[in-house]
């Protein structure tokens, strides 16, 4: 079942032109403290103060194991739920929005 309900907030959010974008690449199972998709929104505002307005998040599709570059998944649909799964990934992407931060997927 897909659960359709989300509070997302931004409702201001407009997005960023392409040209502004100043993307900083993200592997989510490498941020400490547990390689998860909540664990990179305590670093939202250092990558905003260093100018960032965007994250480019390294494939996060389901892949076997906990761990993994993303290249090889298996269910390209999924959120990896070792690193929160699709509601951990909305968590984020309301943090960043509202720290006007742009969120890029790399979909293999």
């Amino acid at each position: 079942m897909i659960e359709a309900e989300f509070p997302w907030c931004g409702s201001d959010w407009t997005g960023i032109f392409l040209k502004a974008y100043i993307i900083y690449e993200l592997h989510v199972g490498t941020v400490p403290a547990d390689g998860t998709f909540e664990a990179i929104i305590p670093h939202l505002p250092d990558l905003a103060d260093l100018g960032i307005t965007a994250i480019g998040l390294i494939p996060i599709a389901q892949f076997l194991g906990e761990r993994n570059w993303g290249y090889d998944g298996v269910d390209l649909y999924a959120a990896q739920n070792s690193y929160a799964g699709p509601q951990g990934l909305k968590g984020l992407v309301n943090a960043c929005h509202r720290q006007g931060i742009a969120v890029i997927l790399d979909v293999v």
